[in-house]
């Protein structure tokens, strides 16, 4: 089980729902079946997923008030197909390598771009490279205040075969009215 972080109570940053969108419009492969939401929070990404059709299991270390969490710490979250989640970022090494060998679908986490480098992940990448890496060019917004640092949606899928290189998507959310949608995509592999 995971502790308080230094930072903020439990490692507890909402992710901008644009940027759940962001992730469901660059997917690779359409998502399938139920989806995990194990650092659940406020509800943030489990919202976007239900308006999308999209069956949610949603779970915390702590209930931050979304209707129906399941309060669990995320090595004992109930069996789904998909992970899909922003993981308190002292603690996700050890979480997505869990998700990874008990999720038959995507596991998709929303972590800092810096998340990409470190000897200490350089097993992790190299066991199991990730299949996409979706760069939004815009500053995620956190506790109403744009983020100090660029993030990246990493994407696995236990349905595809392993692979040698990560698709990488770059993407930019363009607000329109109340909706947000993708002005820019550029894919490289």
């Amino acid at each position: 089980m995971y502790t308080k972080s230094t930072d903020r109570e439990f490692d507890f940053f909402p992710t901008d729902p644009k940027w759940v969108e962001v992730l469901l419009q660059n997917l690779d492969s359409p998502i399938t079946g139920s989806i995990n939401e194990p650092a659940v929070g406020d509800g943030s990404i489990a919202r976007v997923l239900k308006d999308h059709g999209h069956t949610v299991i949603a779970s915390d270390v702590q209930d931050y008030g979304y209707p129906g969490t399941l309060v669990k710490d995320a090595y004992d979250i109930p069996k789904a197909d998909n992970v899909i989640t922003n993981p308190p970022y002292l603690y996700a090494d050890g979480m997505i390598q869990h998700w990874l060998r008990s999720t038959k679908g995507i596991v998709a986490v929303c972590m800092r771009v810096g998340y990409l480098e470190g000897t200490k992940r350089y097993e992790l990448y190299r066991s199991h490279r990730p299949h996409q890496a979706i760069i939004v060019c815009n500053r995620m917004t956190v506790h109403g205040k744009a983020s100090q640092f660029p993030h990246v949606w990493l994407v696995w899928d236990n349905r595809k075969q392993p692979q040698d290189w990560t698709k990488l998507t770059w993407a930019k959310v363009k607000n329109s009215g109340n909706r947000s949608r993708i002005s820019e995509q550029v894919v490289g592999a």
